[in-house]
């Protein structure tokens, strides 16, 4: 099917949606300005207390209850019934906005079928699925009393989206997006001087810098990054007429007898350091990452923390162990990829991280900057 003929059939699903009139938009926006409140209230009276614009404190807020009721642990202090009842609570108010914002989701989407006709580099229908992620989340933030329609609103984030997703999904391996600015920048320097390209473009390093504004490192990551080559799968036959695959010829260094000799080396020293840090929190949010491989989402659902919140413990955290293991007159650069979590420990058992982990995890609680408030707050009360 050719995508005028998908167009065709996209455009007579969505137009048995209603065009909203602007005093209909706002009415659908002071619906949910009660429910907002209502929302706010309860996380107020949760104790959850990290900062951020509202649709992100809802969605942080939301992702950590719903993975306390999953994993059956508690959850600012709650447990059990309790936690039932706030969770039910916040699906139903979720489930209200929900319904409100989907009508003003599906009376705008011709403008993302607009929009993502103007774009070329995926299939139609991954534009527009694209344009629909863009305007499901300008519903999360629109504001009516700014009195403007939510088309005007909405546009630049369905531009956003589709941009992006035609950016980041026409390469089989995924370039990130400022490192493709770059490229693009390069790209545009190249064009208006024929007489540097690819394969003389170290000769003129200064004139390349000085018209992008980019370091010299960053044009080389950039250039090496464009290069095309060729992809093949690992279930392909090394040989034509071979019944073995490239999977089986490619060796697993991590588990060569020198390999596993190192890493044990490497894990005595950075248990040794993640010892002397005087913070749980550090303690905790190092071991987490480090030996059981788990993500800085994972790690802020479960104590009640922001990812960015988690991020910055760690990043602290690492900064000390480097310091202490530079102490021991050991070059720290050596560990960098095990403190940002891209070499996990995991497999190296003889040293007990595992009660290091549970030494730390009994003196840390979910969210211990609301508790330290609530300390502050009686300590006044008994003054």
């Amino acid at each position: 099917m050719d995508e005028a003929a998908i167009e065709r059939v996209y455009r007579r699903q969505i137009e048995q949606y209603p065009v909203l009139s602007h005093e209909e938009e706002a009415e659908i926006g002071r619906k949910l300005n009660p429910i907002n409140d209502e929302f706010d209230a309860l996380i107020r009276s949760a104790g959850y207390a990290v900062p951020g614009t509202r649709w992100l404190v809802i969605k942080n807020f939301s992702a950590g209850l719903e993975h306390a009721v999953a994993s059956g642990k508690p959850y600012l202090g709650r447990e059990g019934n309790e936690l039932k009842s706030l969770y039910d609570e916040v699906v139903r108010l979720k489930t209200a906005a929900r319904l409100l914002k989907d009508s003003l989701i599906t009376a705008n989407l011709r403008i993302v079928v607009a929009f993502a006709k103007k774009y070329r580099g995926l299939s139609l229908l991954d534009r527009i699925q694209d344009g629909n992620a863009g305007i499901t989340r300008a519903a999360e933030d629109f504001d009516y009393t700014f009195d403007v329609k939510f088309v005007s609103y909405a546009g630049h984030w369905v531009r956003a989206y589709i941009l992006r997703g035609v950016i980041e999904k026409r390469h089989t391996i995924v370039i990130p997006l400022n490192r493709q600015r770059q490229l693009q920048a390069i790209e545009k320097f190249f064009a208006k001087n024929p007489e540097i390209n690819y394969d003389n473009f170290g000769m003129h390093m200064g004139q390349i810098c000085a018209a992008t504004g980019l370091l010299e490192e960053q044009v080389f990551v950039a250039i090496d990054s464009s290069k095309v080559k060729t992809l093949l799968s690992l279930d392909t036959p090394p040989n034509p007429g071979t019944e073995s695959t490239l999977a089986e010829t490619v060796p697993d260094l991590r588990h060569m007898p020198e390999a596993e000799c190192g890493d044990i080396e490497a894990a005595g020293i950075i248990f040794d350091a993640i010892r002397q840090l005087n913070r749980a929190e550090s303690k905790l949010v190092l071991i987490s990452r480090i030996y059981y491989g788990m993500t800085l989402e994972e790690i802020g659902n479960e104590w009640g923390y922001t990812r960015e919140a988690i991020r910055l413990i760690e990043k602290k955290a690492a900064r000390e162990c480097r310091g202490i293991i530079e102490n021991m007159g050991i070059r720290a650069r050596d560990f960098d990829r095990v403190f940002s979590g891209a070499e996990p420990l995991a497999y190296v058992s003889p040293l007990p991280f595992k009660g290091l982990y549970e030494a730390a995890r009994r003196k840390c609680v979910p969210n211990p900057r609301q508790k330290h408030a609530v300390k502050q707050e009686a300590g006044h009360s008994g003054k």
